[in-house]
C-alpha cells in the first residue's frame, strides 16, 4: 500500500466532503430565496432532494481510506489518521 497517496486521497475526500456540503447548503439558500419571490422551485427542489445525501456518501467513502490505511497501520506502516462523523 502506498501510504502517501492513501493520505493525498484522505486529504482529497476531506476536500470533497466540504465542498459537496457547501453546495448543498448554497442551492438550499438559492430555492428559499426563489421560493419567497414566488418562483416555481419545484424542480430545484427535486435537485436539492438528490444532493443532499451526496456529502454524506462521500464521507463514507473518506472514512473507507480511513480504514484502508488504519489496517496498514495494523500492518505496521506509521500512520495517524481520524474518521469522520
Amino acid at each position: 500500500m502506498d501510504i502517501e497517496k492513501e493520505r493525498a486521497d484522505l486529504a482529497k475526500a476531506d476536500r470533497h466532503v466540504a465542498e459537496a456540503a457547501t453546495c448543498v447548503a448554497k442551492l438550499a439558500l438559492t430555492i428559499a430565496k426563489a421560493r419567497r419571490l414566488g418562483r416555481d422551485v419545484a424542480e430545484a427542489q427535486r435537485t436539492l432532494t438528490a444532493c443532499i445525501d451526496c456529502p454524506d456518501q462521500m464521507k463514507a467513502h473518506r472514512n473507507l481510506i480511513a480504514r484502508n490505511m488504519a489496517e496498514a497501520s495494523d500492518r505496521g506502516y506509521p500512520v495517524q489518521l481520524r474518521l469522520s462523523d
